[in-house]
């Protein structure tokens, strides 16, 4: 074997060693060059994680087992590490002591790691030496290279530590990618190498010939330049188009700048020197070859991981040379300036605030995403224009001038403005400016920052005006509770009163300044300890809503309410109380008991007077019957009078319980007050004793009411009676009458009454008067005062009844052994009186006409019919109102008059009578009922204008009646 092929063999060999030597050796590097930037990286990342603590407060403390800084409480809040995460991508952990009190670390289950703790030599050069620790570190269980720094407090105790780190598997995780692709690259070189090693040494000749000449001829040429220069043949494809070149040559300074022999490049096409080569350097130099022009150009060569700056000509037809420099390390420093230019926009783009800066002139250089949109313009549209460019003419003139005044005193400067918003609004701004200087130390620009105030300026307006609001609202909040009727205190916790109204001086009966600051146990009781039940000490205690009704010594009844003042820490810093009188309210409530107790017994007693009428309808009728078969003489003819005797008395008691019921008929006419009296004046003189002196005060005018002159009468007649029994052993018995105007005093008193104007009469006796609990009894049924058998107790019910059914009210005033008064209120009409006239009665009323006699009580209706018969009508009979209708439309023509029940089974007197007028409007009709005024109305016969004859009625009556409808 030839000298020069064992030497190109041994050359092959070497190559392939060295490439393994040099795999090892980069693997090794990397792994170096990787660790060193981590731990930068690492000082880095650390600083920031101080940088973004010492932004919120400069010192750091443990106050109440919470870690400070400034006035930031660190513990639980995740906000820093997290940004770290974000930024970094790194694990960042804030210790108060050896404990983790804020991390982005997370455990197994997913939760972040806060309450583990520090251990291990990190601890130890933390805590025990107070040092910062930089190394492997086992977190968790799991490997991280770390970086701690001591966190201390103002006077130099370590009270915790910061810490960031990468997780070990993390870093590896590269490096093994790396090393595997290296190993494999390697091999593929090693047998790429054999496999050319044939082939290398055939063109070894012609490689070391051409080298020969090509080193003679440009050798001092090529020794002297420090710049890369090649000599490359373009290579065209059988179309022409160019495809690979060839080096033809190369010089040192191509060698040390490429790190490619020229042994390795001359003769070889690019193809075969970088096989992945970019297509671009063909497509470059294609162009210089074809057209023989000069190109300048920067490029960076992922072949030699270098930039290159490069001059390209062509010396002749289809070849190049090309002239290079390595200006990488000025690249990788521009790189770096424009990374730290990006940072920089990034963060001041992430500056709420407009931002902008500007040079000398007024041009601006730049501005945040804020300030482009406060003025509604893209950023291209901004730089290199002036702020005439972009603003209003007159707001443009103030800011040139306040910026030409800084330029002239470089600095810093402050002033409000307003600034236009894209929508046409001007908004009030501040401008903070301040001069920068290049790195040449010259004034280079202004940077300013904008702060939008129009919220501020229009929430001091609005406080301004709230302020104003509020202390009228105080003012009338004030006089409000002056106008409370009630009495309104604040008593504080020990139970003084701190603020009162009017009115509660007015209940305690001092002035204001009397009672403020005095206890109110002592202002309102006149004792010196707090009452045991008190709703305001309850409150207190309670800390709610409470109430009581109190009564106090002075026979008042107060209703207490009283509600717990909370203040911002939540604890009871007062009472308020109100408290009401309500001595009347409870007055009136008894009233209006006593009223419906009235009224229950009424509706009671109606119904028994209706019953009773029926029956009594009866017994009058076949008595009256009987009387008139039996002779004058006939020994049983006493019976018979006793029985209508006893009927009568009967008859009168219903009428009695009617009245009191209020539900007996009622025939109201104008009448004169004082004429009524005077015409009875004869019978209750009879009525009382010789020992009793009647006397009376006839008011001079005339008292015109609506009443029903023969109930008034009775109620007259009552009240005498019950005045002449209460008089004993000689006294007097007083009539009085007086036209009165009620007004709201009345009301409150009674607890009824409207206001207006009445007549009244009232009857005084001297007798021996009542107690209260009399006083509230005398108006019911049955109650009386009386000896046994003498007296029914209905007198002054029924005297009640009939003066509630003239809408008026009767009063009571009594003291025992004062005597009593009695009061009747009737109101005023403004028609003249008028005369009582009484039709005279007969006692037979023949007739020869049909009658139709619908009645649904069996008695009755048997008794109606035979008092008919027995006078010449013609009767037919009907148990119900159903009955009735068919009775009549099976007879329209012969039937002359309805008798009527008013209440019946099936249908009442108002369906049948409604019923026969659609077949006979001039039909004739007469209502009988036993019920009440009331029930009468409610049936809706009343307003027909008909005749209605009340039971019990005695058969010369109830022909009367009926002889009256047929003939009118």
């Amino acid at each position: 074997m030839k000298k020069t092929t064992r030497f190109m063999l041994l050359n092959v060999l070497l190559v392939t060693i060295g490439m393994a030597v040099t795999a090892v050796f980069f693997l090794g590097q990397m792994r170096s060059d990787a660790k060193t930037r981590l731990i930068a990286a690492q000082e880095s990342h650390l600083r920031t994680l101080w940088d973004l603590l010492q932004a919120k407060g400069k010192d750091f403390r443990i106050v109440d087992g919470q870690m400070l800084v400034g006035k930031h409480v660190l513990n639980g809040d995740y906000e820093v590490p997290d940004k770290i995460k974000i930024l970094f991508g790194g694990t960042a952990t804030i210790f108060m002591g050896d404990m983790r009190i804020s991390t982005n670390v997370q455990k197994e289950d997913g939760t972040r790691a806060v309450g583990t703790k520090l251990e291990g030599p990190a601890y130890d050069a933390l805590f025990r030496k107070g040092k910062p620790y930089r190394g492997e570190a086992t977190i968790l269980g799991i490997p991280y290279f770390t970086a701690y720094d001591p966190i201390m407090d103002p006077s130099g105790k370590t009270i915790g530590a910061l810490y960031v780190g990468i997780k070990k598997s993390d870093f590896f995780a590269t490096y093994d990618a790396t090393r595997l692709k290296a190993i494999v690259v390697v091999l593929l070189l090693m047998s790429f190498f054999a496999f050319l090693a044939i082939l290398i040494l055939r063109q070894e000749r012609l490689a070391s010939e051409a080298v020969e000449r090509s080193e003679q001829k440009y050798r001092t040429l090529f020794s002297k330049m420090l710049n890369g220069f090649s000599l490359q043949e373009m290579l065209f494809d059988e179309k022409g188009a160019a495809h690979d070149y060839r080096f033809l040559e190369i010089n040192p300074a191509f060698e040390n700048l490429t790190g490619l022999s020229a042994k390795n490049c001359i003769g070889k096409t690019l193809r075969e020197v970088f096989p992945e080569v970019d297509e671009d350097w063909i497509a470059i130099y294609e162009s210089v070859s074809r057209q023989g022009r000069s190109f300048r150009f920067e490029r960076f060569s992922p072949e030699v991981g270098k930039h290159f700056e490069i001059v390209a000509f062509s010396p002749e037809q289809s070849k190049f040379a090309t002239i290079f420099s390595d200006i990488t390390d000025r690249k990788v420093a521009e790189e770096k300036l424009q990374d730290q230019l990006h940072l920089l926009q990034a963060i001041i783009d992430a500056i709420p605030n407009p931002v902008f800066y500007k040079d000398l002139s007024g041009r601006y250089l730049g501005c945040n995403l804020a300030f482009a949109e406060h003025v509604g313009k893209d950023k291209s549209e901004i730089l290199g224009k002036t702020v005439f460019d972009i603003h209003l003419q007159e707001l443009a003139s103030t800011y040139h001038r306040m910026d030409a005044a800084l330029v002239m005193s470089p600095g810093q400067q402050t002033y409000e403005s307003s600034i236009q918003y894209p929508d046409g609004s001007l908004r009030d701004v501040i401008f903070y400016k301040a001069t920068f200087r290049n790195h040449s130390d010259k004034l280079h620009g202004i940077v300013g920052v904008i702060v939008d105030i129009t919220e501020r300026k229009l929430a001091e307006e609005n406080l301004k005006k709230n302020e104003e609001k509020y202390r009228k609202l105080s003012f009338e909040f004030k006089a409000l509770l002056e106008a409370i009727p009630d009495a309104v205190i604040l008593y504080s916790p020990d139970l003084h009163i701190r603020w009162a109204n009017r009115n509660a001086g007015l209940a305690i009966g001092r002035e204001l300044d009397q009672i403020l600051d005095k206890q109110c146990y002592a202002m309102w009781h006149n004792v010196d300890s707090p009452c045991l039940v008190c709703p305001v000490q309850r409150s207190l205690l309670t800390r709610k809503y409470e109430s009581e009704e109190l009564s106090f010594s002075d026979g008042t009844i107060k209703d207490i309410h009283a509600a717990p003042v909370i203040g911002e820490d939540g604890e009871v810093i007062g009472v308020v109380g109100i408290t009401r009188d309500i001595t009347n309210h409870r007055k009136l409530e008894n009233q209006l008991n006593h009223l419906q107790k009235m009224d229950a017994i009424g509706q009671m007693a109606g119904g028994i007077a209706h019953d009773f009428n029926n029956i009594l309808t009866a017994i009058i009728g076949y008595g009256h019957l009987l009387q008139l078969k039996m002779e004058c003489d006939s020994p049983l003819r006493k019976y018979a009078d006793n029985i209508m005797f006893a009927s009568e008395r009967a008859a009168d008691l219903t009428k009695n319980l009617l009245a009191f019921s209020r539900k007996q008929a009622y025939h109201p006419q104008t009448a004169e007050l004082n004429t009524i009296i005077r015409k009875i004046d004869p019978l209750l003189s009879r009525l009382i004793r010789e020992d009793i002196a009647l006397r009376w005060e006839i008011h001079s005018f005339d008292l015109p009411v609506m009443a029903d002159v023969v109930q008034i009468e009775q109620v007259l007649i009552n009240l005498v009676t019950n005045a002449r029994d209460a008089v004993q052993n000689g006294g007097t018995i007083l009539i009085k009458t007086l036209p009165v105007h009620l007004e709201n005093e009345f009301i409150e008193a009674f607890g009824f009454g409207t206001p207006g104007d009445y007549a009244t009469f009232s009857i005084s006796d001297t007798g021996m008067g009542m107690d209260e609990k009399t006083r509230e009894r005398i108006f019911e049924p049955f109650f009386t005062t009386k000896q046994k058998g003498k007296g029914t107790g209905l007198g002054l019910a029924i005297v009640y009844g009939i003066i509630k059914q003239h809408n008026g009210y009767i009063t009571v005033e009594s003291e025992p052994g004062s005597g009593t008064t009695l009061t009747v209120y009737l109101p005023l009409i403004k028609e003249e009186s008028a005369t009582i006239e009484h039709d005279q009665q007969h006692d037979s009323f023949p007739g020869s006409e049909v009658v139709l006699l619908a009645e649904d009580e069996e008695e009755l209706r048997n008794l109606f019919r035979s008092v008919l018969e027995e006078n010449g009508y013609t009767v037919l009979e009907a148990a119900d109102g159903e009955e009735a209708i068919d009775m009549f439309r099976n007879n329209i023509n012969a039937i002359q008059l309805l008798i009527l029940d008013v209440i019946m089974p099936r249908r009442n007197a108002r369906e049948v009578y409604d019923a026969v007028r659609q077949d006979n409007p001039g039909m004739k009709f007469l209502f009988v009922s036993g019920h009440g005024q009331e029930t009468i109305h409610e049936s809706g016969i009343q307003g027909e204008n008909v005749t209605i004859l009340t039971k019990p009625a005695s058969p010369p009556r109830f022909l009367q009646a009926v002889r009256e409808v047929l003939d009118s």
